[in-house]
């Protein structure tokens, strides 16, 4: 195996182990800031329409992590298969 392929391969590892690394910090838990709990309702039905916007929202974000997690997962697909491919070509 030539010195060109040995580096490739070695850069396309440490690209690889990288990634991983910043994959988990992307995904930590953020805190959220806390939200003052109103002391006095006066309306139930403006109560519901506010959890029901929370929760719009909440869904809207989790829905927008799981894209998010989608398209890395397929990034490190295609990595991997060339890492794959590289490895195969290097080790005819």
């Amino acid at each position: 195996m030539s010195l060109t392929m040995w580096i490739v391969l070695f850069v396309i590892v440490i690209v690889l182990v990288l990634f991983i690394k910043f994959r988990k910090k992307l995904f930590r838990k953020r805190e959220e800031p806390i939200l003052p709990v109103p002391t006095e309702t006066t309306h139930e039905a403006v109560a519901t329409d506010n959890v029901k916007a929370k929760m719009d929202l909440v869904l809207a974000q989790v829905d927008s992590l799981r894209i998010q997690y989608e398209a890395l997962n397929q990034r490190t697909q295609t990595i991997e298969s060339m890492v794959r491919e590289i490895y195969n070509l290097a080790k005819s």
